[in-house]
């Protein structure tokens, strides 16, 4: 509790300060409870603000703690999707590749047209940027899953640096598959 006695100037403004023993536990001692009904009940009101403001801290903490561990269960899971994702992308490709080959195999014979053709390379093309959409989520993820737990580090940066390999612009040759 502050008491302040105000004079006339500012120059002589004076700050008191009354040092008094709250008591034990949640009661306030005897002379405490004197100066806190001379107050008006300063003491116990700053007493109780003080109790909600440690409870909602301690309630925040709590919450944080709750959707760290939620987070990082629900990255987690993503990840392991990722995962199976990425599996099931590359099959899609090897499909892909092989109903482009069987495509223009029927092209050269003659029992399938170009629109045929084009429309099974299509769908490779769809399978490959679906695929490498799949590797990026996975890396994000991962990420973020490592963020979550406190084990991200510039290594694991590093190592990802290493691991990109920057993509192979298509050639007219690899479009329409010339010898």
């Amino acid at each position: 509790m502050e008491l302040v006695v105000k004079s006339v100037s500012p120059e002589t403004l004076k700050t008191a300060t009354l040092v008094v023993a709250v008591g034990e536990g949640r009661k306030l001692g005897v002379a405490a409870r004197q100066v806190d009904e001379l107050s008006g009940g300063a003491i116990s009101a700053n007493r109780r603000r003080a109790a909600q403001e440690f409870s909602a801290a301690r309630e925040q903490r709590i919450n944080l703690s709750r959707n760290t561990v939620t987070n990082t269960r629900s990255l987690h899971m993503t990840v392991l999707s990722d995962v199976s994702r990425i599996a099931a992308r590359k099959q899609s490709i090897i499909s892909s590749k092989s109903s482009v080959d069987a495509t223009q195999a029927g092209y050269e014979v003659g029992t399938r047209n170009v629109v045929d053709v084009l429309n099974a390379q299509n769908t490779l093309f769809r399978a490959e940027r679906d695929y490498a959409n799949s590797r990026y989520d996975y890396i994000l993820n991962l990420m973020r899953l490592n963020e979550n737990a406190g084990l991200l580090s510039p290594a694991d940066i590093l190592k990802l640096d290493a691991f990109l390999v920057p993509p192979t612009s298509p050639s007219a040759k690899s479009v329409i598959g010339s010898p």
